[in-house]
């Protein structure tokens, strides 16, 4: 996966699965915050809406932090 968008910013995408019993499904805003050598050097945010139970969603994330190499430390909330 890459981290850079065609901007030179931080961008991705994840995959999110919907747990919960409502039938009318799930939404959720979620964030990737990305260390490196223990200092965060990014914030992406992506969300989704209406993913029904047991079924996967692929966010779109992004973030106006310029992209800095790695290695990288993920810290993925939901939230």
């Amino acid at each position: 996966m890459s981290l850079e968008d065609d901007r030179g910013d931080f961008g991705g995408t994840a995959q999110v699965t919907y747990t919960g019993g409502d039938p009318e499904g799930g939404k959720g805003v979620f964030g990737l915050r990305v260390s490196v050598g223990g200092k965060a050097v990014a914030t992406l945010v992506g969300g989704a809406r209406r993913v029904m139970p047991g079924r996967a969603a692929t966010l779109r994330l992004v973030s106006e932090d310029k992209f800095v190499k790695g290695p990288y430390k993920y810290e993925f909330r939901n939230g």
